[in-house]
């Protein structure tokens, strides 16, 4: 077996990985069982996480108390949802650390006296604009203390501009996404059989020829996203609806992370860029109308606006080859809470689409 991949996930990953809900894990979590992937964290990133999921599930909370205000004051009867547990959260993601057998990194290790010149010559992760990189320094200097002992690299898992800067001043850090560490460790598993290398190129093949019916895919999975304003001038809003403009796939980058030679069954990770649109209305303070025999208000007057935001993405694509025939058979755009923010620069206010 060759050397296993040395990888690190930061704070903003485990987020978007929905804290260790994301179907990525479950691979990643194969490999890792089969000696083929090492997982790496910091005691200092296990408390950022921590506080992460508290902020993150406070604000879910706050935003659809919002949603059920607007939806009442039009009569809407509030959608019925199931409470996010904090703990259980928190929980879930310490128990993957532990299925994991991770590595945690203390800090006694690391250089403070060249973290400190960092800072001060403006070296990265530091810079003239971003001085406070503080926490991003003490985790990225304890993996290269072990890295440098250890004489192996660390692939870190961030699409953190301030890590980016780290990979390339530091020699035994590497920047990655998740999806190429799985595909990676899924060829190292094929190679043991030929035909499922065979197996694994046919499926690049295929989803590259069926790129018009994956983007009707994952057009339609984010036009079912729900969609929350939170608005510093009108107070609140309500979403008519999510709308996708451009779509561009960066199929080449597609990263096939399971298969099953025997079933013909396949997932792969596609990367890509949209522009997304919200419609939304907003209620005119001045002419509320309330009904007082049952409580329930209206606007007699309303305010449209529309909000506009690229984003990047990344969707798992579960796929199916029987033969010569070759099907998409979900598309899933992510565990993460909130998917999200679009800002509005006119009014201020900010679009969270939720993805639960």
């Amino acid at each position: 077996m060759a050397v296993p991949q040395h990888i690190f996930i930061d704070t903003s990953e485990w987020e978007e990985l929905g804290f260790g809900k994301d179907k990525l894990l479950e691979h990643l979590m194969m490999h890792i069982e089969g000696g083929r992937v090492v997982l790496h964290t910091t005691s200092l990133t296990i408390k950022e996480v921590r506080e992460r999921v508290r902020r993150v599930t406070d604000q879910y909370d706050r935003e659809h108390r919002q949603a059920a205000n607007t939806g009442a004051k039009v009569g809407l009867q509030p959608a019925i949802r199931n409470p996010i547990n904090t703990d259980s959260i928190v929980a879930e993601f310490e128990e993957f650390l532990r299925r994991a057998s991770a590595l945690v990194h203390d800090l006694v290790n690391i250089d403070l006296g060249e973290i400190v010149r960092r800072r001060f010559a403006y070296e990265p992760p530091f810079s003239s604009s971003k001085r406070n990189e503080w926490e991003d320094a003490l985790a990225g200097f304890a993996l290269h203390a072990w890295a440098v002992e250890n004489q192996l690299k660390i692939i870190v898992i961030s699409k953190d501009g301030d890590w980016g800067a780290m990979g390339k001043a530091l020699e035994t850090l590497e920047i990655q996404r998740l999806a190429q560490v799985i595909s990676e460790a899924e060829r190292e598993r094929a190679e043991e059989s030929e035909a499922e290398q065979d197996f694994l190129d046919k499926l690049y093949e295929n989803l590259s020829r069926n790129r018009g019916v994956l983007e009707h895919r994952i057009k339609l999975a984010f036009e079912g996203l729900e969609g929350i304003v939170d608005d510093r001038i009108e107070d609140e809003a309500e979403v008519e609806g999510i709308y996708v403009g451009r779509l561009v796939l960066a199929i080449e980058e597609a990263a096939v992370v399971y298969a099953d030679l025997e079933t013909g069954y396949g997932e792969i990770s596609v990367p890509g860029e949209v522009r997304l649109r919200a419609d939304a209305t907003y209620g005119d303070d001045g002419s509320m109308i309330w009904n007082s025999e049952d409580g329930v208000g209206w606007y007699d007057d309303v305010v449209k606006r529309s909000i506009e935001e690229n984003m990047s993405f990344e969707v798992m694509c579960e796929v199916q080859l029987e033969g010569d025939e070759f099907e998409i058979v979900q598309v899933d755009i992510g565990a993460r809470i909130l998917l999200v923010s679009v800002h509005d620069e006119e009014s201020g206010g900010s679009l969270r689409l939720l993805n639960r």
